[in-house]
């Protein structure tokens, strides 16, 4: 039996499947070990927005300001930063960097939510109506 073809396809996999990962085992593991919650840690490990209450949770953690600022800065926030968000964010303590980085990421998710209504009339993925814009015409 001759192992290259395994070897080979154990390698590819590694390397195709090594980009998909937001944070290594390791940086898992450490965000895991300073007792970041599971929802948090979730959303880093999925690569996905983050929420003030992210911010905020990895602030009290201890994990370091440019870490945060990192990830937002690449996979954005979920919502528009409200001045009552900023707010809270000052007096939980998270830096003005990590602030300055999740206004912008909240300016990018406004450009990319104005560019026009979302229209959707029936059955959408969530099994129920849709009520878009156009649901009354």
């Amino acid at each position: 039996m001759n192992p290259t073809p395994r070897v080979f396809a154990a390698v590819l996999s590694l390397v195709l499947l090594g980009g998909c990962a937001a944070y290594s085992p390791a940086e898992l593991t450490s965000f895991s070990r300073a007792r970041v919650a599971y929802p948090t840690l979730v959303r880093l490990e999925k690569a996905e927005p983050l929420e003030p209450t992210d911010l905020i949770e990895l602030t009290r953690r201890g994990i370091p300001p440019e870490t945060i600022v990192r990830h937002v800065e690449k996979y954005g926030v979920d919502s528009l930063i409200t001045r009552t968000d900023v707010i809270a964010l000052r007096k939980a303590g998270v830096r003005p960097t990590v602030i300055d980085a999740t206004i912008r990421a909240s300016d990018r998710f406004a450009a990319r939510h104005a560019e026009g209504p979302e229209v959707a009339v029936g059955l959408d993925d969530d099994y129920g109506w849709s009520f878009g814009p156009a649901w009354w015409f």
